[in-house]
């Protein structure tokens, strides 16, 4: 894994472009921590901030993309009329920019009540159209009083446009999307380990095609029927952040995720992150995130390793999706540590994730 400098507050100056989108909407002012209501455990958030968007959408005019619904663009030249619109037309940003801050306001108001010692959340924007240009770790950090941040960027450029992997996750002065954690405690350093990417997928488009199951002619004649809206998909770059943080409790390192959709891919990446955890201290370690896995797949995973690296607890509940909850994406491994309570799943006012809870405290040594 490597090893940025340490930049606790990571507090570097705003690019000047964004800067001049935000001048009407400036970050919260830094809020001073709140002393905790209990020292004797550790309370870890992971949440799937979704880039903050509302669970019914946002309320202003869609602020366009580079993928255009297959039926109201067919043609090349309604494609090309409908990107050039989105990205120099009559903007939106400052409504949306206005939403925006409203909503990661609400959702702070609400992580703040939980007083959280560690918050790890994932598919975090900076400086994306789509939300409104907002540094969305900045403003949750300084929103929440969480003054030991980071973002680790999977790539970096516009989610609409060009996107290219960074030479330096930690980016400060271009936009991006990734990861992020937070932390009320001082972090003694931190680290990115990359983990890879999924092979190109197809998605199909309004037809649905079976092969040759039923004969070559049969699958050449139903072919053209399944093909309007047909994509490839890239496989999205996934990372691992770490940071040892000076806890009450001592020194622990802790682990964020968002692994792969595809759940061959997902499983590696889990043994791959665990391991690097591991690596940073074996005897208390957490890694948590959004596995994109069932808590039977990611066990099935893990079950892989040898048995003095498997996780001593294996945390998960239903937290996904927002409105009826299913599947337990949101999970928690840990060594050296053990639960105080059951996990628990809170909705808030973004993403179509529920934020899931972990209490924890060290395991009692046994002689």
């Amino acid at each position: 894994m490597t090893n940025p400098k340490s930049n606790p507050g990571n507090r570097k100056k705003l690019p000047a472009a964004l800067r001049m989108k935000l001048r009407r909407f400036p970050l919260p002012e830094q809020v001073t921590p709140t002393p905790l209501a209990s020292t004797d455990y550790l309370r870890i958030v992971t949440f799937n901030l979704h880039h903050g968007k509302p669970p019914s959408g946002w309320p202003d005019a869609d602020l366009g993309g580079l993928v255009a619904p297959a039926k109201q663009h067919s043609t090349p030249r309604q494609w090309w009329a409908h990107f050039l619109a989105s990205m120099f037309g009559p903007s939106t940003a400052s409504a949306r920019a206005v939403n925006a801050a409203g909503a990661l306001e609400d959702t702070a108001a609400v992580l703040r009540e939980l007083r959280p010692d560690i918050i790890c959340l994932q598919e975090v924007d900076k400086g994306q159209r789509r939300s409104g240009y907002l540094p969305e770790a900045e403003f949750l950090a300084n929103a929440i009083g969480m003054p030991y941040w980071r973002m680790t960027a999977a790539f970096a450029g516009a989610m609409s446009g060009l996107r290219r992997r960074p030479v330096h996750t930690n980016i400060t002065r271009e936009n991006g999307y990734g990861i992020a954690m937070l932390s009320r405690w001082p972090v003694k350093s931190w680290h990115v380990k990359r983990l890879g990417r999924a092979r190109w997928s197809l998605q199909w488009g309004s037809g649905f095609w079976r092969g040759f199951s039923k004969g070559f002619l049969t699958g050449l004649k139903s072919l053209p029927a399944a093909m309007p809206g047909v994509r490839l998909i890239p496989g999205e770059m996934r990372v691992l952040q770490a940071a040892l943080i000076l806890t009450p409790f001592g020194t622990i390192a802790v682990g964020n995720t968002h692994l792969d959709t595809h759940r061959g891919t997902a499983q590696s990446q889990l043994r791959r992150a665990w391991r690097s955890v591991l690596e940073l201290s074996r005897h208390s370690g957490v890694l948590t995130g959004d596995f994109n896995l069932y808590a039977d797949d990611a066990a099935a995973a893990l079950g892989l390793l040898d048995q003095t690296m498997r996780p001593s607890w294996h945390g998960a509940t239903q937290s996904f999706p927002v409105k009826v909850p299913q599947k337990t994406f949101n999970q928690l491994l840990a060594a050296g540590w053990v639960p105080v309570a059951a996990p628990r799943a809170l909705r808030l006012p973004v993403s179509n994730h529920l934020a899931v809870v972990y209490d924890l405290k060290p395991r009692p040594v046994t002689h």
